[in-house]
């Protein structure tokens, strides 16, 4: 029995026959987990409620923490539900027809509801056809033919973004399809399955499905268990596999992830049916992946004329790739021009550019080397226009680019800041992690309630209303060479600062073509780590959000651990680090992925800290530098009444902060608010709490430790009132 706990409890009626019935206990469509109730005829909701508060109690715990948590922090109970995207349901018959009829009642049922359903008739007969004409479904016939071969047959004919499969002995729940939105609004999200559970379990069968929300990819140390039905499928990723599992197996073998998500719950009469374990793919095919597009713009009236300053240096074809990208713009030519600054190239870039045919006009602006800083603020110093575009000379935009931008300052002064994915990757662990970090980025920074800190503040492909330009002083020219991997974030701080307004721009969207090899981000990571010193020597409040923190802590675990041993002797470690790269490419290919991952984030961050040393050379330099971390003096607080309604008030560039959770005047626990180094995440941020404050805070609000939370009690009454564990 699917048990909604946002609904009072009812009886439960059993056949003869039954001994135990199985709860699957849900909350606002996020499955709890199971209680299994041995009963009679009748299983009261007194038995429920006990069996719950014995078997799921922690877990109804951690959704009361939850609950309170996001209505203090976040303004409401639950964030706003992402749009469920269109499904088109595929279920492929094989001739019975009591299930099927009982399988299209349950899907005319849904709310929200399907885009189609289409039912893939295998049978030689005629039953299906004549079931099906009772229902508004589209029916194919493919007699004898194979389920992989019905099921493409199935997809192809229909006409959604997400193809669902189902078998045709199984019923779905009416709120089946609720929450898929906010599982696919991750671009790398492939595939989501869902709890499929039996209408009934023989002696001997497995009891128990998913209990949570789980997340696979290829860096996942545990394989999933997937199932061949009551899945969600991206039709661009469907192809040619020959089953839901090689599916499964392809995808995660390319980089991308499946969701676990027992809140999408069927029901089926053979248990059997739904066991499949998928591999790990090591050497799977490539797949063309399309890339997101952007929506077209409309260019109005009052959008502003653009200029777009590229700083450039020793790119020449690259550069020229993106200027004639540029040419192919929505936005009309007459309105932008661009600003070449040519940062002391020697190869020829100002002759090339010259030849081009282009529409719009272009300035080529040529100086001695003097760095990124330097050429972006003579770039914006040159600009005519009202709005300055800064791009680099390796994103190559695409045609909606320039009309998002402009589009972005219609409301007023401000930053816009665009979106520059990776343009090609490989299967290698490198390129996927860096792929994934980008796709997480861009997902987190869309949210409607995401926190703005100067990590977000990228300067590759960003806007300024030219007042906001001349206002913050430009980049800090300081950041130049062996430095000049943190000028943008230096920048975001001052104009975080000043109160300017970021904008999410997602539809200004360029193709990054940038280095993902295993060599360069070791050496990235050696500027980042002597970048990240000056930065807090001029920002001192963001010390304790440096990725400095995380390998402190790891070193303080172990004083044998590489990073204290990096720190006390970085030469000794930089030598070593010299022939990582060919190491880490031989265990890949030698088929030890596992051992490379592992291995791979040591050694970025050993290759960090010895930049870190290259900045602070002297082991009293180190200490001094180090101290307010490790005495928590870096560290903000900021305080969060659970018992309260309320939103998180951050103060302006916020770096290490903490959040003091508390609950009716007593403190309860204080919870690292960002990760060194990441962007705000609000999942991650939930866990935290639930981790650290999950104990003391069941202690201040149950009155006994065997005692329910009462959901109805976890906000204001015009938000939950119904929410309870129990009779009205």
């Amino acid at each position: 029995m699917h048990v909604r706990l946002e609904r009072p409890l009812e009886p439960i009626a059993l056949e003869e026959h039954h001994t135990h019935a199985l709860l699957v206990a849900s909350l606002r469509g996020t499955v709890l987990g199971e209680a299994l109730v041995p009963a009679r005829e009748r299983v009261a909701p007194e038995l429920q409620r006990q069996a719950l508060a014995e078997q799921l109690g922690d877990r109804l715990w951690e959704e009361r923490l939850l609950v309170d948590f996001a209505r203090a922090a976040r303004g409401s109970a639950a964030p706003a539900e992402a749009p469920v995207p269109s499904v088109s349901v595929v279920v492929c018959a094989a001739g019975a027809t009591d299930g099927l009829r009982a399988l299209l009642d349950s899907l005319a049922a849904l709310e929200p509801p399907a885009l189609e359903v289409i039912v893939v008739d295998r049978s030689t007969g005629d039953e299906v056809a004549r079931t099906c004409s009772e229902y508004p479904v589209q029916l194919l016939h493919e007699p004898s033919a194979a389920l992989a071969d019905a099921r493409r047959h199935g997809a192809a004919a229909g006409r959604g973004e997400i193809v669902a499969f189902l078998e045709d002995d199984s019923v779905v729940d009416p709120l089946w399809l609720a929450g898929l939105g906010a599982n696919f609004s991750d671009p790398l999200v492939m595939a989501v399955t869902g709890y499929t559970g039996a209408f009934e379990l023989e002696p001997g069968d497995a009891v128990g499905g998913p209990q949570e929300r789980l997340v696979h990819d290829i860096f996942s140390l545990e394989r999933p268990r997937l199932g061949e039905s009551n899945c969600f499928i991206r039709r661009t990723a469907i192809g040619e596999a020959t089953s839901t599992a090689a599916l499964y197996e392809r995808l995660l073998g390319l980089g991308h992830r499946i969701v676990v998500d027992p809140g999408h719950i069927a029901w089926c009469r053979s248990p059997r049916s739904r066991r499949v374990r998928a591999r790990l793919a090591r050497d799977a095919p490539a797949m063309f992946e399309p890339a997101a597009t952007a929506p077209a713009q409309v260019v109005q009236d009052g959008d502003p004329p653009l200029s777009v300053a590229i700083a450039s240096y020793n790119r020449r074809e690259r550069l020229a790739q993106v200027l004639q990208a540029l040419a192919a713009q929505s936005y009309p030519p007459e309105r932008y021009e661009v600003v070449v600054v040519l940062d002391g190239s020697t190869d020829g870039s100002a002759e090339h550019a010259r030849t081009l045919d282009l529409p719009y006009r272009l300035r080529l602006l040529e100086q001695d080397n003097r760095g990124l800083a330097a050429s972006r603020n003579r770039g914006g110093r040159e600009a005519g226009a009202p709005v300055v575009v800064f791009l680099d000379d390796d994103i190559e935009p695409e045609p909606g680019f320039l009309a998002a931008h402009a589009a972005a300052h219609r409301g007023g002064p401000g930053v816009a800041l665009g979106t520059c994915p990776p343009a090609t990757l490989g299967t290698d662990l490198i390129s996927m992690r860096m792929r994934h970090w980008w796709a997480d980025y861009y997902r987190r920074r869309s949210e409607p309630d995401h926190h703005w800190t100067y990590v977000d503040f990228g300067d590759g492909n960003v806007s300024f209303a030219r007042e906001v330009l001349e206002s913050s002083g430009g980049w800090d020219e300081q950041f130049a060479r062996e430095t000049v991997r943190r000028q943008d974030w230096e920048l975001g701080i001052r104009l975080l600062q000043s109160g300017v307004r970021f904008v999410d721009c997602a539809g200004a969207r360029g193709a990054h073509h940038f280095d993902p090899s295993f060599a360069t981000a070791l050496r990235n990571r050696r500027v980042e780590g002597r970048s990240d010193v000056l930065l807090a020597t001029k920002h001192p409040q963001v010390r304790g959000h440096l990725f400095l923190v995380t390998l402190l802590r790891a070193a303080a675990g172990s004083r044998l651990s590489s990073y204290g041993l990096t720190a006390r002797h970085p030469r000794a470690a930089g030598l070593l680090l010299r022939p990582a790269p060919p190491i880490a490419r031989l265990i890949e290919a030698a088929g030890l992925r596992s051992l490379a991952w592992r291995a791979m984030p040591k050694l970025l961050g050993n290759s960090y800290l010895a930049g870190v040393r290259d900045a602070l050379p002297t082991r009293e330099e180190f200490r001094e530098f180090t101290a307010p971390i490790l005495s928590g003096e870096a560290f903000e607080g900021v305080p969060v009444r659970l018992d309260r309604t309320g939103t998180l008030e951050l103060p302006a560039a916020v770096g290490a902060l903490e959040l003091e959770l508390g609950y009716a005047d007593r403190p309860l626990a204080r919870v690292e608010a960002l990760e060194p180094e990441m962007h705000w995440d609000w999942d991650a941020l939930e866990q935290r709490v639930v981790r650290e404050a999950l104990a003391p805070f069941r202690a201040v609000v149950a009155k006994d430790p065997g005692e329910l939370p009462d959901l109805a009690s976890a906000g204001p009454p015009t938000e939950l009132s119904e929410l309870s564990i129990g009779e009205h």
